[in-house]
């Protein structure tokens, strides 16, 4: 699971998706969006992507005493994410970093691509395979929360429910995703027209460990998550951002502000799998 679905999937949904009839009360409203989250996540796999993350190290008080990042270009290798570093800090890779990244990029590429056809079709059906486990945690939102229609509002000049989502003290998870569903409460946003989530707002009510971002979040750690309409076709991520009482550990224990940013999305060429990294767009600055 990758950090930025994964992070999403903690307390939201992303899905594409128009309803004839008008939903009848807020449960309702995630349970349809949750039934076509496959449609959107199947249209997400043509597409390729810079992804920014950013980690402010914070001290015993809280105040930001340094900022580190690296941007990576998401390619589709094999119909599988691959991440290729192309800065650090906001530079393009230079010297033997980027000679590092670039033969990291090229090993990669070979294994995936030079694998028999057994080889490749067993490594493929794995990652479907957790796509289809994805799918299954999904299904537990719906009944993970007590959600509350709040009102509408408006979001990139669209119309959007607004739901307050209380976790349900008699829920018992099913998938192992499941189990930290309960430690979080929160609000989100989701778009009228196609039943897509727009945001979330979460805060962490309990302890939460998150391997696939080797992150431990204590109670009080905030969490946000935005997508944005790409194409006219397709809902992808915006921004992930972690924050509050949040303890990363990456190398070593620390407390931390993460924000992981996604721009730049263009639909996937297969003649065109590996593009220049001699100079890397401006990130876009989100504010703290």
């Amino acid at each position: 699971m990758t950090p930025f679905r994964a992070a999403a999937a903690l307390l939201c949904v992303a899905v594409l998706c128009g309803q004839d009839a008008p939903p009848t009360d807020a449960r309702e409203i995630v349970r349809r969006a949750v039934a076509r989250d496959e449609i959107n996540e199947n249209r997400a796999r043509d597409y390729t992507f810079i992804q920014r993350q950013e980690i402010r190290r914070l001290d015993k008080k809280g105040a930001v005493k340094k900022v580190e990042s690296d941007t990576y270009e998401v390619l589709i290798v094999e119909r599988q994410p691959f991440r290729r570093k192309i800065a650090r800090d906001d530079q393009p890779l230079e010297g033997k970093e980027k000679e590092k990244a670039e033969k990291e990029f090229d090993k990669e590429l070979r294994e995936r691509l030079g694998k028999d056809e057994d080889e490749r079709r067993r490594k493929i059906a794995e990652w479907e395979k957790e796509r289809a486990e994805e799918r299954e945690f999904l299904k537990e939102i719906p009944e993970a929360y007590d959600f509350t229609l709040v009102g509408e509002e408006n979001l990139n000049a669209r119309a959007a429910w607004v739901l307050d989502a209380i976790p349900r003290p008699a829920f018992k998870a099913r998938t192992k995703f499941g189990k930290n569903l309960p430690k979080f409460r929160g609000r989100l946003w989701i778009d009228k027209s196609q039943f897509q989530l727009v945001k979330v707002e979460a805060e962490s009510v309990d302890t939460v460990s998150m391997g696939w971002f080797v992150a431990r979040l204590a109670p009080g750690a905030r969490m946000s998550f935005e997508n944005a309409y790409v194409n006219g076709e397709v809902w992808l991520p915006r921004q992930v951002r972690f924050g509050g009482a949040a303890r990363v550990m990456l190398v070593r224990k620390m407390a931390a502000e993460v924000t992981v940013d996604f721009r730049d999305y263009r639909k996937f060429q297969s003649d065109s799998r590996v593009v220049s990294t001699d100079s890397v767009p401006a990130p876009e600055r989100s504010s703290h």
